[in-house]
């Protein structure tokens, strides 16, 4: 019961402060908009379609992109590292009966819910404005298939955050990391190009990488561009992904919270 009191707090709070999400939203939409515009000239001076994409297929990816940055995406990483490590905030979490994973996972779940709910607001605007322009598959099984892949992507997302905020119990200046991990994870991840169009050597070591199983096989997936092997096949190495960061993470918050304490003493 408690579990809900603390995500239903939460998602007041994101509610309340829904003018902050709306920002954030906008702000995400940015790169897309700026994507589909380079192809839209792409496309038409192709013929209407580079390999297996049409325009509609570019619109939707990148329309979706910006509902994963604001749903599938956790930004919790500044949060842990700045708040809770730097300004000495993790000690109300030790103190607390239940994991700090959870607590946190409480706190990020009800923002991505509600900046999703925006997102997926604004892309049935434009679907019902521009007819033909949003295009998702039509299978039920896929769908169903591509909500799961949706899910684990997003507690992906969430597990690498946590462990890339942890590590500011032992960098100094953290910001450099994560603007590392930005640039990466921007490429890797199928948000500035579809992955399909990188040569084979770079989309093979992408396919290896877990950030592809953030963003780029979900939004395809809802696309209808895999079938059901390839479907679950994207799930086991999602799943997989998640057992070696719940591990790694474990590692790191048994390590962390000892440095933590003793800075403390």
């Amino acid at each position: 019961m408690r579990y809900f009191r603390i995500f239903f707090l939460q998602l007041q709070h994101a509610i309340e402060a829904r003018s902050l999400s709306v920002v954030w939203f906008l702000t995400s939409l940015t790169t897309p908009l700026l994507m589909l515009i380079f192809w839209s000239g792409a496309t038409a001076a192709a013929g209407g379609r580079i390999f297996s994409w049409s325009y509609s297929n570019f619109a939707t990816y990148y329309l979706f992109i910006a509902l994963a940055s604001s749903m599938l995406t956790a930004h919790i990483e500044e949060d842990v590292a700045f708040e809770d490590i730097n300004k000495g905030n993790l000690s109300q979490y030790i103190l607390k009966p239940f994991p700090y994973y959870t607590s946190k996972f409480l706190l990020e779940l009800p923002w991505r819910l509600f900046q999703g709910s925006l997102a997926i607001s604004g892309i049935v605007i434009v679907a019902l404005f521009f007819k033909n322009l949003v295009s998702v598959t039509s299978s039920p099984i896929i769908l169903l298939l591509a909500i799961v892949i949706a899910i684990l992507a997003f507690i992906l997302s969430f597990t690498f955050k946590m462990i890339l905020g942890l590590l500011a119990f032992w960098f100094t200046e953290i910001s450099g990391v994560m603007n590392v991990n930005e640039i990466i994870f921007s490429i890797a991840s199928g948000t500035l190009i579809p992955l399909e169009f990188f040569p084979n050597n770079l989309r093979t070591l992408f396919e290896i990488l877990p950030f592809s199983y953030m963003i780029y096989y979900p939004i395809i997936a809802f696309l209808g561009k895999l079938n059901t092997t390839s479907l679950l096949q994207v799930i086991l190495m999602q799943l997989l992904w998640i057992f070696i960061f719940s591990l790694v993470y474990k590692f790191t918050w048994a390590k962390g919270r000892k440095t933590f304490t003793a800075v403390g003493l």
